[in-house]
């Protein structure tokens, strides 16, 4: 039997916040089912894990504008955020979910987009 996302909504936050929570949910995936996390983030940019952040985001208006620049625990290229954009993650182990990464993906996102 298919185990049921279990869903949470954090709200409008910091991305530094933001992304000490995905964080945490990555470390303890095992433990608990997967999540389905709905969140904000306060005006940022957010880095690919692997990003030079000089080589994307023009780091003078940022510091001007008061966007703060930080590094997500994930690939993947630089996302400017805004409190108006609703992001959203799946946090699960793999194995959670069973066929192709394609298929899985597709199941997934139009679940989401239907609930939405």
């Amino acid at each position: 039997m298919p185990q049921r996302l279990r869903v949470l909504d954090t709200g409008l936050a910091s991305a530094r916040w933001n992304i000490a929570v995905t964080a945490a949910l990555l470390d303890g995936a095992d433990a608990g089912g997967p999540i389905l996390r709905f969140h904000r983030y306060e005006p940022s940019v957010l880095l690919g894990h692997l990003q030079d952040a000089a080589d994307v985001a023009d780091l003078d208006v940022c510091r001007s504008q008061g966007i703060v620049i930080a590094r997500r625990v994930t690939g993947g290229g630089a996302v400017f955020m805004t409190p108006r954009m609703l992001a959203w993650e799946v946090v699960a182990p793999r194995a959670s979910f069973a066929g192709s990464l394609d298929a899985v993906a597709e199941r997934l996102c139009c679940g989401i987009a239907a609930g939405l």
